[in-house]
């Protein structure tokens, strides 16, 4: 069940007869079957993209449906290019699925043997991702040549985490026997050096052809253990000698025999460390150029965990199970710029997505305008749940049709409706808008989310504040998170929504939740705790400051990641830090190449979602695109922001003592829910700071535009 590659270019089956899963995934062909489940090459009809599904097989129980879900929670919080991506998680006809990228190219069972050094690094890449797994005390437990993908770039992907487990005792034997740590199955305590034994198993076939433990069963095992293997230079000469007709391939280096035997030992304590020391020997050995250090790094600062939010957790999670029972709520999140509000709504989302509601989560920020957000949540839901979302429209065709052109163009043509008075015409939409989500409830319970509801629109607010009054009697979550400090003035339109909702309030970290934050990301190792109380002191406990100015001080190679483990400086010199997070931006801006910078500076100005082509077209248009940015820049700087359709937000620079990064830097969003290109994951914001000694009215200010690129 670890296949998700096919051939991209094949015909889909017969419209009539493919299936279709929870209305959105038609099935285009079966790819693998396994004990627990199995993958589909789908078409996901809202996104019009062939993507791969795995769900469940009927009648799986309990322990199965847990490492399901433990299996998504934990790939969505990963971001690493040697890891497969995933994006949907859902529940049909009583089985649990998520979708992942279609990968083209091949597994490694056809593959050996393959020269010394592509077979080493195809083997680093795959320690590559396992080092990042272990950092989090997690093992793949199922490391083998068909859970290794080889895409069409020559690089390898680890798919299948369905034997994800945590470090220590696993009372359940999972994997593919020639693979197997002896360990794993003696039933003693694990860590990371059982899947290193996996990767030195996969070593050898690469380089040899062969199983250094040929078993067909577990039961096999113990007798080809106590036998031993020889090096992978003398089962070559062997494999080459029984196929005349093979071509040669190069010597195998004395070092990589003593590197593929050690990680086979039966002994854990000769194995190799960690994978980030057998990175290192690799590329020694097989003289491989250097992997980005930094970005490898970032994996690691990416996802990193939620501490000090416990209990607005178990509160959250506490209405999102009334809500499954028909017995909803609504719930405002109120926090200043980077304590965390974007994540807790992620969070929150995931669980409702594991519980089998529907989550939709919208960027107030990035929806201006009337009914900005409305139409956001509208389309999102379309997206979701395109056929329960025209069903439930049956009712309210007419008007709906006339709001949405997302159902519009789903619902069946209609007569025009005779002109109404604007007053009347906006009633009439908020009524039908909101019997439209109650009814979606009433079929799918739903999870409702909106980020920076401080900017939301006052007729979305309206439909909003009917959703707040009528949650608790419906299997609908409202979740609003605002910064109440950066409303536009003394009236806020979310007023109404107040008095039907429960308020929970962000803080600012402790010192001691600082440091845990840190031995998240780094592990207990030397300096931590000076690093935590220096971050503490800077940020004054807002943990996305902290992320970013960590970042910052692992990209100035202040903060280094050796042989699998974190060097964090005694003494941080004045010059190794940026003024304020402003001048750490800067830097980051400063380390994007000519293209890049081009790129970002035309993404900057767009508010919504870029599809992957129209940012290919964008960086094709060099010359075009140069004069279209030089227009861009002097028309945010003769602007205030306000009816230029840039975001002016100088208001939220002035709201805190320090300027936390855009929350979308640290956390991952939604394809529906920030500016970015939906596959190179290029995020970009454009921001107008008042220029020092100026008043917030100027139009003359400083320009910067907060971009990531990964």
């Amino acid at each position: 069940m670890s296949t998700v590659a096919a051939d991209l270019d094949a015909p889909p089956r017969d419209a009539a007869e493919a299936e279709l899963i929870a209305g959105r995934y038609r099935v285009l062909e079966k790819l693998a079957v396994g004990g627990m489940g199995e993958v589909l090459v789908v078409t996901d009809t809202s996104l019009g993209r062939k993507v791969a599904l795995k769900r469940l097989l009927d009648g799986s129980d309990g322990r199965v449906t847990a490492m399901f879900e433990r299996e998504y929670q934990t790939l969505v919080s990963l971001r690493h290019p040697r890891i497969i991506e995933v994006y949907d998680y859902g529940l049909a006809e009583g089985r649990r699925y998520y979708t992942m990228e279609l990968l083209d190219g091949h597994d490694l069972r056809k593959s050996a043997p393959l020269p010394f050094k592509v077979a080493c690094r195809y083997m680093r890449d795959i320690a590559s991702s396992l080092a990042l797994l272990h950092a989090r005390r997690l093992l793949h437990r199922d490391v083998s040549p068909r859970n290794v993908h080889v895409t069409r770039d020559d690089r390898c992907k680890l798919i299948d985490f369905g034997a994800l487990a945590s470090f220590g005792v696993n009372p359940v034997i999972v994997g593919t026997p020639p693979y197997l740590a002896p360990e794993a199955v003696k039933g003693i305590p694990l860590d990371q050096r059982a899947d290193l034994f996996a990767l030195g198993a996969v070593g050898y076939w690469l380089l040899t052809g062969r199983h250094a433990f040929p078993a067909r069963t577990m039961r096999d095992l113990p007798a080809l253990w106590s036998v031993g293997v020889c090096p992978p230079s003398e089962a070559l000469r062997l494999e080459l000698a029984s196929a005349q007709s093979a071509a040669p391939l190069p010597a195998i280096p004395k070092a990589l025999d003593e590197l593929v035997m050690s990680l086979l030992t039966t002994d854990p304590l000769g194995r190799p460390e960690s994978a980030m020391e057998v990175i290192d020997r690799l590329g020694i050995l097989a003289e491989l150029a250097p992997e980005h250090d930094v970005l490898s790094a970032r994996s690691y600062l990416h996802g990193a965990q939620t501490v000090g939010r416990e209990r607005v957790r178990v509160r959250l999670r506490r209405r999102l199970d009334r809500c499954l029972k028909s017995s909803g709520a609504s719930v405002i999140v109120d926090a200043v710029s980077g304590m965390g509000s974007t994540r807790v709504i992620a969070e929150i989302a995931l669980q409702a997505q594991l519980s089998g509601a529907t989550a939709v989560v919208v960027d107030a920020a990035l929806h201006p305008g009337v009914y900005g957000v409305a139409h956001a949540l509208v389309d999102a839901l379309v997206i979701a749940l395109p056929q329960q979302s025209i069903e439930a429209a049956s009712a309210y065709g007419e008007q709906l049709a006339r709001f949405s052109p997302a159902l519009a163009a789903r619902l069946p043509a209609m007569s025009e409706a005779p002109a109404l008075p604007p007053g009347e015409l906006r009633r009439r939409v908020q009524s039908a808008l909101a019997e439209w989500l109650f009814e979606i409830a009433s079929r799918q319970p739903l999870l409702l989310a909106v980020d920076n509801a401080q900017e939301v629109d006052e007729a979305s607010s309206a439909l909003l504040a009917t959703l707040a009054r009528a949650a608790r009697y419906r299997s609908m979550l409202l979740v609003i998170a605002r910064k109440p400090h950066e409303a536009a003035g003394a009236f806020s339109p979310m007023s109404a929504i107040e008095e039907a909702s429960t308020r929970i309030e962000l803080h600012a970290l402790t010192a001691p939740q600082v440091h845990e934050l840190l031995l998240g990301v780094f592990g207990d190792v030397p300096n931590v705790a000076r690093l935590a109380d220096w971050l503490h002191a800077r940020s004054g406990g807002n943990p996305q400051a902290c992320l970013s100015l960590v970042r910052h001080l692992v990209d100035s190679d202040v903060i280094r990641f050796k042989a699998g483990v974190w060097v964090l400086p005694q003494e941080l010199r004045p010059e190794e830090l940026p003024a304020d997070l402003g001048q750490a931006l800067d830097a980051r801006l400063d380390r994007l190449d000519v293209e890049a910078r081009k790129l970002a500076e035309a993404l900057s100005v767009h508010r919504g979602v870029l599809s992957h082509a129209r940012c290919e077209q964008l960086a094709r248009a060099e010359g075009s695109a140069a004069s279209a940015l030089q227009t861009h820049q002097r028309a945010i700087r003769r602007s205030s922001g306000n009816a230029s359709g840039f975001a002016a937000r100088s208001r939220r620079a002035r709201a805190t003592k320090v300027r936390p990064w855009p929350a979308w830097s640290a956390t991952p969003r939604c394809a529906a829910s920030s500016t970015h290109c939906d596959r190179c994951s290029v995020n970009a914001r454009a921001e107008k700071r008042a220029a020092p000694g100026r008043s917030s009215s100027s139009s003359l200010g400083r320009t910067r535009w907060a971009v990531t690129c990964s």
